[in-house]
């Protein structure tokens, strides 16, 4: 009984003491208070990058990095991100930036692993399918459309994504 009890206080007492090493210190805001934007900036997404700990964390952090210009780093976060089984939903935040900087081939590339993943999640297929249309490959984009909506024929979200690609109008994110 003596040593079920000192073990259940081991476990409990190891429990503890990795559910505190899990907690992050808070962000001082005397790290961005008062200085420049851009030494606020950084001091804050250098606390982002020491307790990040997860592949969304590390992607909007590659988003920061990528969108701002330096894209050696953001590069090396996204590979953080996808090292080991990136879901579809990594890729498409990866693609998301690539897009968003105007570098189709790259958003391209990833939004086909995501695809290669799941390609039955009808709301990627018709933003994906957007972004196609978007850059005049409406043959690609109507293709996925289809699949969307095979897959969901009921989807009022998707037909107005469809209908809002068609008509010039930017997919949501």
């Amino acid at each position: 009984m003596v040593r079920k009890t000192l073990i259940s206080l081991a476990l409990i007492t190891l429990a503890a003491t990795a559910l505190h090493a899990k907690k992050k210190p808070a962000l001082d805001p005397s790290t961005y208070q008062g200085q420049e934007a851009t030494v606020g900036g950084e001091a804050i997404l250098q606390w982002t990058q020491a307790h990040a700990d997860g592949s969304w964390q590390w992607i909007a952090i590659g988003r920061v990095l990528y969108l701002s210009g330096d894209i050696e780093a953001a590069e090396e976060y996204f590979d953080r991100a996808t090292a080991d089984k990136p879901s579809d939903a990594d890729w498409m935040k990866i693609g998301r930036v690539y897009e968003e900087a105007d570098h189709w081939e790259k958003a391209r590339e990833a939004f086909d692993r995501s695809l290669a993943i799941d390609g039955e999640d009808e709301d990627n297929l018709i933003e994906i399918g957007c972004y196609y249309l978007e850059r005049g490959e409406r043959e690609r984009a109507e293709e996925l459309f289809d699949r969307s909506f095979h897959l969901k024929p009921e989807s009022i979200r998707n037909a107005i994504e469809a209908a809002g690609c068609l008509l010039g109008v930017a997919p949501l994110p």
